[in-house]
């Protein structure tokens, strides 16, 4: 019989590797990939975009103005209630999170959620 040696790190959470947004009204909470890629840019604000032809969001890094976003060991979140009302309440739920082409902005597609969320609305 041999033995599999365990070391952090090795033996990863799949949620760990997503990158995904879950809208959970009034905020908005970043996986661990997503939360990575902020802290590389070196800020902790954010301004919201949205593109309302393809329902997409987007978050653009800045270093004056924008949200306050909280980034912490495993996610990353932004206050957004006002943004949330103003694209028309999305449903709550889990949604796919990628880097734009051009590196500047993380980008959420509002389409089907990959997972729906229970609770308050």
């Amino acid at each position: 019989m041999t033995f599999e040696l365990f070391a952090p790190g090795v033996h990863r959470n799949p949620r760990e590797t997503s990158w995904f947004a879950t809208i959970a009204s009034p905020r908005i909470v970043f996986s661990l990939p997503c939360a990575q890629w902020f802290t590389s840019q070196a800020v902790n604000r954010v301004q919201f975009l949205w593109d309302r032809e393809t329902r997409r969001m987007a978050f653009r890094p800045t270093e004056t103005g924008g949200y306050k976003l909280a980034i912490k060991r495993s996610q990353a979140c932004v206050s957004a209630k006002a943004f949330l009302k103003h694209i028309g309440n999305p449903p709550r739920g889990r949604y796919t999170a990628k880097v734009s082409d051009d590196g500047s902005q993380l980008e959420v597609k509002l389409g089907a959620a990959q997972k729906e969320l229970r609770g308050k609305e």
